[in-house]
């Protein structure tokens, strides 16, 4: 039996989200309620997984501690397992002390590669853009031939109301601006591509377009791309997007804004996928925007041309 449930454990944990259905006992009768779980482990001979007691699932779990756990691995076929519940708070007094209300706790997953050129780690986002904008300042470094002052921020809290970037644009009020982020991948099963397009890992990175973003921002960037013959990827972005650039946009008296994703699978789980030539790809596409400007950039539609004559053919004639 232990081997069995051992075996049950390595397929949960090979796949980025499993689902338990619980009961919830209301007025009007058994209501059912399913959620995904990215934990699973084998300890002291039983499947655990955790949630907090201030969640819904652990009260229903206590009210009614039938579960039934479902997942899928493309290849492999369905697990569906009946049974109940054994909730156990084991924190224990030693965790209580060394742990208090509000101390940040994340999964201790580090960084492997995989099959042709994948990564997969936690928080790719937005690990992904630090190291895309460190890169992208060794490259203008190397290049030596900048038309003015480039400059890099990590921001905080970006996903609780983007409050790094307002502060840090308004501090910087820069002439033009480019948020790098990660955006969804469509490109494996139980994502809804009506939602968010087709977005391909290894197909390079994604431009997006819209509202958010400045015209002339979003042409520099295509013609960048095309000048340095890098694959791109295009994202309609109907409203303002979930990243930086809604905030950079609108800093003070406005800020042309511009938006470069890396495509990622399995956002916000622990097991975050990127392909590497898209981080790379990315480096070089950012690395070209910025070289092609110019101190009389204009960034009024219609006002200006994607890209000024003169430049380096590509990026190799800068470095030759």
């Amino acid at each position: 039996m232990s081997q069995g449930k051992e075996t049950i454990v390595e397929y949960l944990t090979s796949i980025p989200a499993w689902y338990l259905a619980t009961v919830e006992e209301t007025p009007e009768g058994a209501k059912p309620h399913v959620r995904p779980f990215s934990f699973a482990r084998m300890q002291d001979g039983d499947i655990q997984f955790c949630t907090a007691t201030t969640k819904d699932c652990y009260r229903e779990m206590r009210a009614n501690p039938f579960v039934e756990l479902t997942a899928w691995k493309p290849g492999h076929g369905w697990i569906i397992l009946r049974g109940r519940a054994d909730l156990d708070d084991r924190a224990g007094e030693a965790v209580r002390e060394a742990v208090r209300v509000g101390d940040v706790i994340t999964f201790g997953v580090g960084f492997e590669t995989f099959g042709e050129g994948m990564a997969v780690s936690r928080a790719f986002d937005d690990k992904c853009g630090v190291w895309v904008a460190c890169r992208v300042m060794e490259k203008l470094a190397e290049a030596g031939r900048a038309a003015g002052d480039f400059i890099a921020v990590a921001t905080t809290q970006e996903e609780i109301g983007t409050r790094g970037a307002m502060t840090s644009a308004h501090a910087v009020n820069p002439d033009v601006a480019l948020a790098f982020d990660v955006t969804h991948a469509t490109d494996y099963p139980g994502i809804d591509k009506t939602k968010y397009g087709k977005i391909v890992c290894g197909a390079g990175p994604v431009i997006a377009r819209g509202p958010n973003i400045n015209p002339v921002v979003f042409e520099r960037l295509v013609a960048a791309a095309e000048a340095e013959g890098i694959p791109y990827q295009l994202e309609a972005e109907p409203s303002v997007t979930g990243t930086d650039a809604r905030a950079i946009q609108v800093t003070r008296a406005g800020i042309p804004t511009g938006l470069v994703s890396v495509p990622l699978r399995y956002m916000h789980t622990p097991t975050e996928v990127v392909a590497l030539a898209d981080l790379e790809a990315t480096v070089r596409l950012l690395t070209r925007f910025a070289l092609d400007l110019d101190a009389d950039a204009c960034f009024v539609p219609g006002l200006a041309d994607p890209v000024r004559p003169g430049i380096p053919a590509t990026l190799a004639d800068v470095e030759e």
